[in-house]
C-alpha cells in the first residue's frame, strides 16, 4: 500500500532500491530524449508571467514528498517563498494511477492548472524490480513512457501550458548499466506542441547528499528547488 510503501522506498541497501530509482531517472530523461534540453519553441513564445502560485501543482512520489529527513522538492519551493499548491505522496507509483490520481484531485480542487512539477517512476520499477534484467528494464522504461505520455495528453486536453519532470540523481540508486536500454522513445505528446515537456536533471544538484541513499537532504532540496524556479522563468512557465 502507498502507507507502507516509503519504508520500503527508503531501504537504501535493498537491490530493488538501487536499481530502481535511477532506471527511473533514465525513463525521465529518455522521455524528453533530451535530458534538460528545452523544448522547442519556448524562446519565443509569451512569458506566463509570475502569479499568485494557485495555478500551479506539484504532484508525486516520495523525492516530492518526504515526510522525514530533507522534507521533500514541496519543502524547499515553500522555503524559497513560493505558494504551490502540493499534492504529493510518498510511496506512490505512476502505473497504478496513483500519481495521476493526485492531478485529478487538484483538478478537482481547482481546475485552473497552467504548470505541473512532479517526480514518478522510481517506486515502480523498485517494487517490481522491472530492470533486474536489460529486457525487462527496457520494457519497464518502456511502460513509464507510455504512463507519462497518457497523464501529459490528459494535461495538455485541460489547459495545461507545462510540465517539469525532475529526474532522480544518480546518486540515489543506478540500475546496473548493462540492463539500461540504449534508446528510448520520446512521449509523443512532447512533439506536438500541444504542451510543453521540460525535464530537470538533478545529479549535479544534489552532489551526494541524501539522506538514506536515495531522498536528498534538505539542503540538496533548497538546490534542486532553485533550478525549478530558475527554470520557470528561463523558460517562460507561469510560476
Amino acid at each position: 500500500s502507498a502507507a507502507g510503501a516509503p519504508a520500503i522506498e527508503g531501504a537504501a541497501g535493498s537491490t530493488a532500491a538501487t536499481a530502481g530509482q535511477g532506471a527511473a531517472g533514465d525513463a525521465a530523461a529518455a522521455a524528453g530524449a533530451a535530458g534538460s534540453m528545452a523544448p522547442p519553441g519556448w524562446s519565443t513564445r509569451e512569458d506566463l508571467s509570475k502569479g499568485d502560485g494557485k495555478d500551479v501543482i506539484t504532484i508525486g512520489d516520495s523525492w516530492m514528498d518526504y515526510f522525514g529527513g530533507g522534507g521533500g522538492i514541496e519543502a524547499g519551493l515553500d522555503r524559497a517563498g513560493t505558494d504551490y499548491r502540493h499534492y504529493s505522496l510518498s510511496g506512490t507509483t505512476l502505473l497504478s494511477g496513483q500519481i495521476p490520481g493526485q492531478y485529478t484531485r487538484a483538478k478537482n480542487a481547482n481546475p485552473k492548472i497552467s504548470t505541473v512539477i512532479m517526480t514518478g517512476g522510481g517506486n515502480d520499477i523498485m517494487f517490481s524490480g522491472g530492470c533486474n534484467t536489460a529486457e525487462a528494464c527496457e520494457m519497464s522504461v518502456k511502460k513509464l513512457i507510455e504512463g507519462f505520455d497518457k497523464l501529459w495528453t490528459e494535461m495538455a486536453a485541460d489547459g495545461v501550458k507545462d510540465v517539469m519532470l525532475i529526474q532522480y540523481s544518480a546518486d540515489a540508486g543506478t540500475a546496473p548499466t548493462n540492463t539500461r536500454p540504449k534508446m528510448v522513445e520520446e512521449a509523443p505528446i512532447c512533439k506536438t506542441g500541444k504542451i510543453f515537456c521540460h525535464y530537470l536533471a538533478t545529479t549535479d544538484l544534489v552532489m551526494g547528499s541524501l539522506v538514506d541513499g536515495i531522498h536528498p537532504t534538505s539542503s540538496a532540496n533548497d538546490r534542486i528547488a532553485k533550478a525549478v524556479l530558475k527554470m520557470m522563468e528561463e523558460r517562460k512557465m507561469r510560476r
